[in-house]
């Protein structure tokens, strides 16, 4: 229901392109056209007009740095320390309820999840190796969403982490945002090519130019104007 009124005042808003705008910040792609997903399957874009990964964690970013607002006005203004937990609590909750408006498909499960584990890791003063995570996501997502095997949004989410983990792992401290992003980007086309290939049947030579464009204006300014 949420996401039916959601969608109906975007249309109503008057906004160019309001069907784009309510599949990008909630999932609700029924308002595009057959054009639309040519398009975007053509440029390789059409990751944007699905709830993905991407989308729950800048959700989970922008909770994150809310939520620290307050207890850094209060330390500065009142002295007072709030333990750190209640943060990463509050912002694992923002994630799920924004992930449960959005129909937690898999993607979003991932995500959840991986906050969850590292929240769990993080209260038990552990530091699993972030493999290890991503593991135990998988096998609990199987659990919760068994039918999600026969899903290609499950396999691609989970082949694009990994891919991303293996490029990063060993590099993560001698990379930096532009170079790192360029990086991002060129590991996912290579990676998930193959894998693309193989369950859609089509690979975009489009994809990595259009995505170095799309990204940052989607992550940076779009979407979270939109989820504000």
């Amino acid at each position: 229901l949420l996401r039916k009124r959601v969608a109906s005042s975007l249309e109503q808003s008057g906004l160019v392109y309001a069907p784009i705008l309510s599949a990008l910040v909630i999932g609700e792609s029924g308002g595009l056209k057959p054009n639309d997903w040519s398009t975007f399957r053509a440029t390789g874009t059409i990751h944007l007009m699905v709830i993905s990964g991407l989308h729950i964690a800048v959700v989970a970013f922008m909770a994150y740095w809310l939520l620290q607002l307050p207890l850094r006005l209060m330390l500065v203004f009142t002295g007072t320390r709030i333990d750190h937990q209640i943060v990463l609590v509050g912002t694992l909750l923002a994630t799920f309820a924004f992930a449960l408006i959005t129909g937690l498909g898999a993607p979003a499960l991932r995500v959840c999840l991986m906050l969850l584990l590292g929240l769990l890791a993080n209260y038990c003063a552990r530091k699993p190796p972030v493999w290890y995570l991503l593991g135990l996501a998988f096998a609990l997502s199987l659990v919760f969403q068994p039918l999600s095997l026969f899903s290609q949004g499950f396999w691609l989410s989970y082949f694009a982490v990994a891919g991303l983990l293996w490029a990063f792992s060993p590099r993560s401290n001698t990379v930096g945002p532009i170079v790192g992003f360029l990086l991002a980007q060129a590991v996912v086309l290579l990676w998930l090519s193959p894998i693309l290939g193989l369950l859609v049947g089509e690979v975009s030579l489009l994809a990595l130019p259009a995505n170095l464009l799309a990204l940052p204006i989607v992550t940076l300014v779009t979407l979270p104007s939109l989820i504000i």
